[in-house]
């Protein structure tokens, strides 16, 4: 990176894990083949934000906001929308999947790496039932992480992506993105470590309360 990317990063989740967020910081998450109990992200093990894309219109906020309504409203009765700044300084490293080189090491990696998988899979069966991930079905996350434990791509600070999430009904599935997402790596690219609350959401009324706070 020959300049510093300076974006605001939204994360959607539920009121009580928002709160520990508020009150005790994110945690950064990593890869323990042997014992996980869910699936990586799609983009890999961390810690997952929206962002504004102006070339496509999409809206980081918005995102957050339809994603936690879908997907954390069955924990809780409000949602939380928080974010922060992301710094990334000219020693930092993104991994753009986006990126043709990137994408196309990343496709050819996976016809090497299916034994691999199959083996964490097997392992973790029992658990990734569990959670529902498994049957999701999407383990690019973990083809991902394959590479970086391997060396075949080094390690980076996030990995970024325009993504397609399935926030309504709507379409299950499209081979065509409604956002742009960055899974977080490694906690240092958070701006003075500041997370703050953006937007509470009651979600069985219209009422939006907005808050402002730090960790």
């Amino acid at each position: 990176m020959s300049n510093m990317i300076e974006l605001v990063g939204y994360h959607g989740t539920s009121r009580k894990q928002g709160n520990d967020i508020l009150s005790n910081g994110f945690k950064e998450i990593k890869f323990t083949p042997n014992r996980m109990n869910k699936l990586p992200g799609d983009l890999g093990c961390g810690i997952y934000f929206f962002v504004d894309n102006y070339s496509y219109g999409f809206n980081g906020y918005d995102c957050a906001h339809l994603y936690s309504r879908r997907f954390c409203s069955k924990r809780d009765t409000k949602i939380h929308v928080l974010d922060v700044d992301l710094l990334f300084t000219e020693d930092m490293d993104i991994l753009d999947l986006d990126v043709e080189e990137n994408k196309e090491k990343f496709i050819k990696a996976k016809q090497n790496l299916t034994v691999y998988v199959n083996r964490f899979i097997k392992q973790n069966l029992e658990d990734l039932t569990v959670d529902g991930s498994y049957k999701r079905g999407n383990f690019d996350g973990v083809y991902l992480e394959a590479m970086f434990s391997k060396g075949q791509i080094k390690e980076v600070h996030a990995v970024s992506k325009n993504t397609f999430t399935r926030f309504d009904d709507n379409a299950k599935i499209s081979n065509f993105p409604n956002s742009s997402e960055v899974s977080l790596r490694k906690l240092e690219v958070i701006k003075n470590k500041e997370v703050r609350l953006y937007r509470e959401l009651q979600l069985y009324n219209t009422k939006e309360v907005i808050h402002h706070g730090n960790i």
